[in-house]
């Protein structure tokens, strides 16, 4: 008897377990609450942090910069920077995209 309980246990967490791993949601609303109301939702002229976090859920960048204020990758894998500065090269890292079934 002890067996059979056990044994049912363990077959409906796997059954559980599986069904949480195949769930995936595609499309969907995001939904977020802002103290402030945006006025500009163009990246370049973002000032205030809504705006800026509206601006990064929109857009994607090569680059960032990290606490220390340095540039690292993003987008990018890597890149040259010309000696004259006027050439950039990127290199961009391959991004993995989830295709629906």
């Amino acid at each position: 008897m002890k067996y059979y309980k056990t044994l049912l246990i363990t077959i409906l967490i796997l059954f559980i377990f599986s069904l949480s791993i195949q769930a995936v949601n595609y499309g969907g609303e995001l939904k977020l609450k802002f103290q402030q109301l945006p006025i500009e939702l163009n990246p370049i002229y973002a000032a205030n942090e809504t705006e800026q976090i509206i601006t990064r859920q929109i857009f994607d960048s090569l680059v960032e910069l990290n606490e220390k204020g340095e540039l690292t990758a993003h987008l990018a894998e890597s890149w040259e920077i010309e000696k004259e500065g006027r050439l950039f090269t990127f290199k961009l890292r391959e991004i993995r995209t989830f295709v629906r079934p």
